[in-house]
């Protein structure tokens, strides 16, 4: 690949992996309103989000009201994060 294809091809993948994270932070936040919880575990089942916890920073930079849970796992000697959406944009 010479520059050019080189430059090309980087911002497709660019655009790709942008469409793609507006689409999974959207889906998010639907299900969210939809009056779910969700974990890292089911936004990977559910929408293919690798990275929930920063969808779910953007939102609330966006404005949006959501907590965090802590919970055990099933071992005992871990936890995870449960999101709940609490409000509309503050």
């Amino acid at each position: 690949l010479n520059v050019s294809q080189n430059t090309e091809l980087t911002s497709q993948r660019w655009r790709l992996e942008s469409m793609t994270n507006i689409s999974q932070k959207q889906a998010v936040l639907r299900h969210l309103k939809s009056g779910k919880s969700i974990t890292a575990v089911e936004a990977v089942n559910l929408y293919s989000c690798y990275r929930l916890s920063a969808s779910i920073e953007k939102l609330r930079k966006q404005g949006y009201d959501i907590v965090t849970h802590y919970e055990k796992n099933k071992r005992g000697n871990g936890s995870y994060a449960r999101y709940e959406f609490r409000g509309a944009k503050i």
